[in-house]
């Protein structure tokens, strides 16, 4: 499975999720407006779910059989 470390997608987008992070949790904070703060947690709610959700579809692409193949270079691939 691929981690923090290995994979530089990941460690992107995490890094992007963490910058993220502060500037809407005090938009969230300081806000005195409802439409402020369900605005900043919509944002970070709606950012979360694609991150987590990219992130398994990406780990169940990767192991399957056939996109292995696809993307194997014509040749590369003993019968």
């Amino acid at each position: 499975m691929r981690t923090w470390r290995n994979d530089p997608m990941v460690r992107t987008r995490w890094i992007l999720l963490a910058l993220a992070t502060p500037p809407l949790l005090l938009a969230f904070i300081l806000g005195d407006n409802h439409d402020v703060r369900f605005t900043a947690a919509f944002v970070y709610t709606t950012g979360l779910i694609i991150l987590l959700v990219s992130e398994r579809i990406i780990v169940s692409t990767r192991t399957r059989p056939e996109t292995r193949l696809a993307n194997a270079r014509q040749g590369s691939i003993q019968n």
